[in-house]
C-alpha cells in the first residue's frame, strides 16, 4: 500500500503483501453473490423462517438486517481497505491453530492460503464468531466486550513500539509511520471499539450472501460433525447470535 513501501524492500515481497488477506474483501468475491445478495438473502430468511428463535426477529425483521447490511457493504469493505495495512492470517478459526499444553510456548497456525494485508482485528473478530460457541459469546456483555477489545489494542500497541526502530531505520518517516500507526490502533480505544464492529459486520456480509446463500437446515446439521466446518454454518444456535448481533449493530451503530 502507497505510504507503506518503505516496509518491504523486494518487489516480490511487496507485490505478495500489497494483496488484501482474508477471503471476504468484496472485489475478491463472486460477481453474482454482490449483485444477487439481497434478493439470495431473501429466500435464506424464508428458508430459515422459524428456525431462529433466539435471534428474536420475524422474517421480515430478518430481510430488513439483510437489506440494510447489503447497504452498507461498500463503505464497510472501503473501511476495511483503508485499515489493512499490516499482516492478517485471514482464516484464524480453531481448525488453524494449534495449541500448546505448555502455555508458555507459542501457538502455531496453519492454512496460510487467505494470508495478507488486512487489521489486527480481523483475525480476532473472526476468530470469535467462527470458534467461540454462542453460549460462551452470549455471555460477552457490552463491558467485557470492550475490555477484550481494549487489550487487543494494547497488544498491537507494543508489538508496534516493538518493530518502531526497525521501521525507522527501514526509511520510516515520522509523518508515514504516524500514518501508519492511526490506521493501525485508530485515534483512541473508542475509535477501536468501533473499528471492531464494523470489522466484524464486513465479515458478517460474506456470512449473509456467500457462506448462507445455499444453505438449509439439513446442511446444517450434515455440516455439524464434519472436520474443518466452523460454527457459522454448522449450528443454527450460533447463526441465530450472529443475526441477533448484526440486527443490534445494524440498528443501533452508536452502539459500536
Amino acid at each position: 500500500q502507497e505510504g507503506y513501501q518503505f516496509l518491504l524492500k523486494d518487489q516480490s515481497s511487496t507485490e505478495a503483501l500489497a494483496q488484501r488477506g482474508t477471503f471476504w474483501p468484496m472485489g475478491r468475491r463472486p460477481l453474482d453473490e454482490i449483485r444477487d445478495g439481497p434478493a439470495g438473502w431473501e429466500a435464506f430468511c424464508t428458508r430459515f423462517d422459524g428456525v431462529l428463535p433466539e435471534a428474536g426477529l420475524s422474517q421480515e425483521g430478518m430481510v430488513q438486517v439483510g437489506k440494510q447490511l447489503a447497504s452498507d457493504a461498500s463503505r464497510l469493505d472501503a473501511l476495511a481497505s483503508s485499515h489493512a495495512v499490516t499482516w492478517v492470517h485471514g482464516d484464524a478459526k480453531c481448525w488453524n491453530l494449534f495449541l500448546p499444553q505448555d502455555t508458555a510456548a507459542e501457538v502455531k497456525l496453519i492454512d496460510m492460503q487467505w494470508a495478507g494485508m488486512g487489521h489486527p482485528l480481523q483475525d480476532l473478530v473472526y476468530f470469535l464468531t467462527t470458534s467461540v460457541d454462542c453460549a460462551a459469546l452470549g455471555a460477552i456483555n457490552d463491558e467485557v466486550w470492550n475490555q477484550l477489545v481494549d487489550e487487543h489494542r494494547m497488544a498491537v500497541e507494543a508489538g508496534f513500539n516493538a518493530i518502531l526502530p526497525a521501521l525507522e531505520a527501514a526509511g520510516g518517516t515520522p509523518k508515514s509511520l504516524e500514518a501508519f500507526k492511526q490506521a493501525l490502533l485508530c485515534s483512541s480505544p473508542v475509535a477501536y471499539r468501533a473499528l471492531a464492529c464494523s470489522l466484524w459486520l464486513d465479515y458478517v456480509r460474506v456470512v449473509f450472501f456467500g457462506l448462507w446463500r445455499r444453505l438449509d437446515v439439513e446442511k446444517v446439521v450434515a455440516n455439524s460433525t464434519k472436520v474443518g466446518i466452523s460454527l457459522v454454518t454448522g449450528s443454527t444456535a450460533q447463526m441465530a447470535w450472529i443475526l441477533k448481533n448484526a440486527s443490534k449493530l445494524l440498528i443501533q451503530p452508536a452502539k459500536c
